[in-house]
């Protein structure tokens, strides 16, 4: 069991997540010059990778496997579901892929692994990786709902041969037949290639943390996203294979209500908070609207406040919010106050040593809000928080040591931070 779940265990820290969910995530990139190197796939990787963890997967994330790297890590991922049966999947391959002739057998897909010298088409059956026999692997484990992602079929692959056997015929994936529970999807359509844009992971992970979809719809509308950005020639496509529909990446919940967040956009003065709370008691912006509320009847006892900047302001409302709320969310939270005070007003607070700024702006760095994303900054950031006693952050810089995501995976440095962050309150990790 991943060290994350371990932790949350012992926090009981987890009971949003009804299934165990683990993911294995291949970007291949490096192959030789008669293949072609891939600029995006790492990207894609990196991507997918971060989308499922925000969503609770523990993820395996691996690049530039060649064929023996790639059958251990489906073997092990395979282990993985067969132990926690009733388990989610979600297994996503970004690098070459090509269709190609098998006697006997038809066309079947292979995913090329790193550093592969593919030549011709019928070198695959001895250098290629058959994406049937992973789905295989995965349709023998008792796992309530699989997802399959092929985001390969690169028009730059240069496979020679005869008609049929090699060259643009054999460029494209073909449809791969699932079972009832595995979604199978493919980032172009049937026997077409695509280019290695990076289009497809933006859209699938941009999906993935949306709340209030089921996962096939998360797909759909994923896919309508690249229709808008791709020839008509290329278009994504997938088999839905049953999943249940109480099955959903980020949450079944809707999500904030359009009118919680329009009431909140309405409220002007601190004063004003008391309608929102009256109207959301337990809404999105509840722990705000308690802070502003607060100012509000401070001012009404002849407390002075005009004298107050607006980062002191800041600083105020940022102290008065409960982190340990199951309902509290650091993306909410930061482009909140983002948008009602400034972004720069939180970063002069975070100058000023403010752990909770310290620990907002460790999640615009690390998720690119508001900022270029920069997973080193956000891990530094998150530090520094932690330091200065922020739980939150102390949780989020020990996911980034078991993940490697701007600082070297250290395990042991991980679970130390998990530790503390249970210890001090906070329940999330």
């Amino acid at each position: 069991m991943r060290l994350l779940l371990l932790i949350a265990w012992v926090c009981f820290a987890l009971p949003a997540l009804a299934q165990e969910r683990f993911a294995l995530v291949i970007g291949n990139a490096e192959y030789p010059a008669g293949v072609g190197r891939l600029e995006h796939t790492h990207e894609d990787a990196d991507r997918i990778a971060d989308a499922l963890e925000e969503v609770g997967f523990h993820v395996t994330l691996l690049k530039d496997q060649d064929r023996t790297g790639m059958q251990a890590a489906v073997l092990k991922y395979q282990g993985e579901l067969l132990d926690h049966p009733g388990a989610i999947g979600f297994f996503y391959y970004s690098g070459h892929g090509v269709a190609a002739a098998v006697p006997g057998n038809g066309r079947r897909n292979f995913l090329v692994p790193a550093r592969a010298p593919v030549t011709r088409a019928e070198q695959l059956p001895l250098l290629g990786y058959r994406l049937d026999e992973i789905i295989a692997a995965l349709s023998a484990t008792r796992a309530k709902a699989l997802f399959v992602v092929s985001d390969a079929c690169r028009s730059t692959l240069p496979v020679s041969g005869s008609k049929g056997s090699g060259g643009e015929e054999d460029k494209g994936l073909v449809p791969e037949s699932s079972v009832p529970g595995m979604l199978i999807a493919f980032a172009t359509a049937e026997n077409a290639s695509a280019p290695d844009d990076g289009v497809f992971s933006s859209a699938l992970s941009k999906e993935i943390v949306q709340t209030g979809q089921d996962a096939s719809l998360a797909f759909l509308r994923a896919l309508q996203d690249v229709a808008t950005r791709r020839d008509a020639g290329r278009m994504p496509f997938f088999t839905p294979g049953l999943i249940p529909r109480d099955v959903c990446f980020a949450s079944c919940d809707k999500g904030i209500d359009p009118g919680d967040a329009a009431t909140w956009a309405e409220i002007r003065t601190d004063c004003e908070a008391e309608l929102y709370l009256a109207a959301y008691p337990k809404g999105a912006y509840a722990a705000a609207a308690g802070v502003r509320r607060k100012r509000c009847q401070s001012a009404s006892q002849g407390t002075p406040q005009t004298s107050q900047t607006a980062a002191q302001r800041l600083a105020d409302e940022l102290a008065g919010i409960d982190y340990a709320s199951p309902g509290f969310r650091t993306w909410i939270t930061l482009r909140d106050v983002a948008e009602r005070y400034g972004f720069e007003t939180l970063e002069q607070l975070g100058e000023e040593k403010d752990p909770n700024a310290l620990g907002l702006l460790g999640t615009a760095y690390d998720q690119g809000i508001f900022v270029e994303q920069d997973k080193t900054r956000g891990a530094d950031l998150f530090r520094s928080a932690c330091e200065l006693g922020q739980m939150v952050a102390c949780n989020n810089y020990g996911a980034a040591f078991e993940n490697g995501k701007g600082v070297p995976v250290d395990l042991a440095a991980a679970v130390n931070l998990f530790r503390q962050s249970c210890d001090g309150g906070e329940m999330t990790g």
